[in-house]
């Protein structure tokens, strides 16, 4: 008879754990849509069709030779 009701008991613990978990899970997942919802409506005004923007970026350590340079002159290192 015991066994039972620890058996019966187990159960519910299980089903309210189970129950916790569903919960906190549907409030994250609500709570990241809700924070990433103006990113989704900027990505679907704009799309990038494929396009990548790709950049290159020079840091120089000498303000003097960063006035001086000419973009020939990065080019050609």
């Amino acid at each position: 008879m015991a066994s039972v009701v620890l058996l019966v008991v187990g159960f519910m613990f299980s089903m309210v754990i189970f129950a916790v978990v569903v919960v906190v899970g549907l409030a994250a997942w609500g709570y990241f849509r809700w924070k990433t919802r103006e990113l989704r409506q900027a990505m679907r005004a704009h799309p990038s069709h494929g396009h990548v923007i790709d950049g290159v970026v020079i840091v120089v350590d000498d303000p003097e030779s960063a006035r001086t340079a000419r973009i020939t002159d990065i080019q050609d290192k």
